[in-house]
């Protein structure tokens, strides 16, 4: 199957191009913040693993044509067997859910949950720091920073000083081990 059918939020799913955009956007929140925002409001599941976007998709679509799927009525029936949703497994060992969406690129492909190379992330923690890393190439975890970008960009609660900041710790150390 051809990769042009299949969906996939890069930017929701795959660790690599969320870094490059901070990166490639440094101080620009601003003009950017409505991207940032699709990130969503729950938890979702990010690829940390080597695979551009260009070989998930390229594998996707082999993996389709091996098991001789190559139209949407075929990839439709091939889904409503298994309860609506298959997964496959990728070269590097990730494993990935497959679903059925209706557009022209009707593969729904994201990040199965809590598979090899996948980690899964509250979407607040995540959109707080793609903010403050963005606007601040130094970021550090002050609670006083982290609520600036939360209240004015965000319109988010305020971190409490003696929270819990689990999940704030972890998508922090995510995303500084892949920066450069």
């Amino acid at each position: 199957m051809h990769p042009s059918k299949i969906l996939f939020h890069p930017f929701k799913h795959h660790l690599a191009t969320i870094n490059a955009f901070i990166t490639s956007h440094q101080g620009q929140l601003p003009q950017h913040i409505q991207t940032v925002k699709t990130l969503g409001a729950s938890q979702f599941d990010c690829y940390t693993g080597m695979l551009t976007v260009e070989e998930l998709e390229a594998q996707t679509g082999e993996q389709l044509r091996l098991l001789h799927i190559h139209t949407k009525e075929e990839y439709a029936a091939w889904i409503a067997e298994h309860d609506g949703y298959r997964e496959i497994t990728l070269s590097d060992g990730a494993t990935w859910t497959l679903r059925m969406i209706d557009k022209p690129n009707f593969v729904h492909l994201h990040p199965s949950r809590y598979a090899k190379h996948t980690v899964r992330v509250k979407a607040n923690a995540m959109k707080t720091l793609v903010c403050c890393m963005m606007m601040e190439a130094a970021a550090t975890l002050d609670i006083e920073r982290l609520n600036f970008y939360r209240a004015n960009f965000l319109q988010l609660p305020p971190l409490v000083e003696q929270g819990n900041h689990e999940e704030i710790l972890k998508v922090y150390a995510l995303l500084k081990r892949a920066l450069p």
